[in-house]
């Protein structure tokens, strides 16, 4: 249980951090903001830490998981400030772990060695 919230805090200010640089950049983008925070976590090896595996992540699977993201927090996060996509984030990644999203992930993606 500790482990997951501290998973959690790091993933609200992950997306928070996005948010801020994009905003920063001229492009406060919710949208972009999931879609980015997926994508980097792919990138940098984040998911793989997650699941405790390499990761192989299919092209069309990685854009689809980062549109549904970006999706997400267009939907979730219109007229919200700081504090409040932080906790985005940080539940974002407790419910789906509670809804076995993150086990059908590590288990679909993990690299069989």
């Amino acid at each position: 249980m500790i482990k997951l919230l501290l998973q959690s805090v790091f993933v609200g200010l992950y997306s928070v951090s996005i948010f801020s640089l994009l905003s920063k950049l001229g492009y406060p983008n919710l949208f972009l903001t999931g879609f980015i925070k997926h994508l980097f976590g792919y990138l940098l090896g984040l998911q793989d830490v997650f699941c405790r595996c390499s990761i192989h992540y299919p092209f069309l699977s990685l854009m689809r998981d980062c549109t549904l993201e970006g999706i997400l927090f267009l939907i979730f996060l219109q007229r919200s400030n700081t504090f409040t996509k932080f906790l985005f984030g940080f539940f974002l990644h407790i419910i789906s772990e509670y809804l076995g999203i993150h086990k059908y992930f590590c288990k679909s993606y993990c690299i069989k060695n």
